[in-house]
């Protein structure tokens, strides 16, 4: 595997692992007893079944057109789509029958939704692995790197404020001080002062003062005035 060039899955992968992994772990210490614990949870457990849904589409319509005509072989992740499509919908609905059960019934269903989101989880971190791998050696095979970043571009250009905004919050806090520095860098060049500041001012509580000193040292940033583009 060619670790020189450029890997248009290992950022927006960190954070959806992370995610999912978060996800998880509350699933699996939620206090059932507490209906308004449970229905917050079962919200947040539900967004981002949708946001996974989003991302889904993204690839579909942006990254697997563009290495199924040069190569013509079938991409095991085409059909893994449609897979975790199915799955997602099952999992959403049963958030929805949870939320109107009574206390009583409530401690099977969620035990029950736990395992079945833990599969889904596990399905996931193999179907990444998987992009990670074989898809991105497809995209090397048939595009130069500037050429991934375009599709990259293009994918991104087709998100929603409010999407780009769940991307970068979920991606930045979740990648490494080299990754994290190289992207905001770029971002802030190419993105309005105001967007870059109110993002930093969003990520600040998400890392750890150690990361958030070794980050604002790295971009130079005079935290005593805004930040200008």
């Amino acid at each position: 595997m060619n670790h020189s060039r450029y890997n248009i899955y290992t950022l927006i992968h960190k954070g959806l692992r992370a995610s999912l992994c978060q996800n998880l772990v509350d699933l699996g210490k939620l206090d059932d007893t507490d209906a308004e614990a449970v229905a917050h949870q079962l919200e947040i457990t539900g967004s981002l079944l949708n946001f996974c849904r989003d991302h889904l589409e993204h690839e579909n319509n942006f990254i697997h057109p563009v290495i199924q005509s040069p190569d013509k072989n079938p991409l095991q992740t085409i059909d893994d789509h449609y897979e975790h499509e199915t799955v997602i919908d099952e999992l959403q609905h049963k958030i929805a029958l949870i939320k109107n059960l009574h206390s009583t019934d409530r401690t099977k269903a969620l035990e029950s939704f736990y395992g079945s989101f833990s599969l889904f989880v596990a399905e996931n971190f193999t179907h990444m692995r998987v992009e990670e791998t074989h898809n991105v050696e497809l995209l090397w095979k048939y595009f130069s790197d500037e050429e991934i970043h375009s599709i990259e571009q293009k994918l991104v250009a087709s998100l929603t404020p409010e999407e780009n905004l769940r991307c970068l919050l979920m991606i930045l806090p979740n990648i490494t001080h080299m990754e994290r520095t190289t992207f905001l860098q770029g971002f802030r060049h190419a993105a309005p002062a105001d967007v870059f500041n109110g993002t930093l001012a969003m990520l600040k509580p998400l890392l750890t003062g150690k990361d958030w000193l070794k980050l604002t040292t790295g971009l130079h940033l005079d935290l005593q005035t805004p930040t200008t583009a």
